[in-house]
């Protein structure tokens, strides 16, 4: 039974959710797992916020939360200086684990109780398989009418299950243009080392919106 790392990293901007991501983590079926966030808020009271919600949810026991600090200048970069420490710094967390499998979840992201059984159906297939939570750059109609493994040319972090050796060769990283997002330039990297990246179109969850803008059909929320 391999051993899941689930990991995510969020902020006092996602408040609108984090109920409701605790929710499904807490509701996360298969055992053999372990949890950890990281607030990378400019918010230093967002933290006490987080551990509360934590220890309504009696599952949630093993999740481990930490805070830390990223500098607020250049405030161009901030939210993907923000993602990319923290995802930095997961990825040293789970190398220094005895985890077999790193899976990433944002926080605006509600995952299937059954996740990770689903993750476990597809794990020979590639060494990144993402699931599908209606980002409009990647998810298509046609995505969310299937349920088959396909291969693609890249993953993003909304839910996304990396193998230990891809984790091993390939590190998150910004860039150097200071805009792109480091899960963007991971499925590069991926391919260019060719590793395969998948997509499990069984895996279906929700991607939530804070009222101001829709991220997906309403069928899928």
């Amino acid at each position: 039974m391999p051993k899941f790392f689930i990991c995510s990293y969020t902020c006092q901007v996602k408040s609108y959710c984090d109920a409701l991501f605790f929710e499904a983590l807490n509701n996360l079926t298969y055992q053999n797992k372990i949890i950890k966030i990281i607030d990378n808020s400019q918010d230093l009271n967002y933290l006490s916020r987080l551990d509360t919600i934590k220890e309504y949810f009696r599952n949630l026991g093993n999740c481990e939360i930490k805070r830390i600090d990223i500098s607020p200048e250049p405030k161009k970069s901030l939210f993907n200086r923000a993602v990319a420490e923290s995802l930095l710094l997961l990825q040293k967390d789970f190398l220094e684990s005895n985890c077999d499998y790193f899976v990433t979840i944002e926080s605006d992201v509600i995952v299937p109780p059954n996740l990770l059984e689903l993750f476990c159906e597809a794990l020979d297939k590639a060494d990144m398989i993402g699931g599908l939570y209606y980002n409009y750059s990647v998810h298509t109609e046609e995505d969310w009418g299937n349920n088959d493994f396909i291969f693609s040319d890249g993953e993003l972090t909304g839910c996304t299950c990396f193998s230990r050796r891809i984790l091993e060769k390939i590190e998150f990283r910004q860039g150097e243009d200071l805009a792109g997002f480091p899960d963007a330039y991971f499925s590069q990297d991926a391919l260019a080392n060719e590793f395969k990246i998948g997509r499990y179109r069984k895996i279906k969850c929700q991607h939530l919106d804070d009222g101001t803008r829709f991220r997906g059909h309403r069928e899928y929320l």
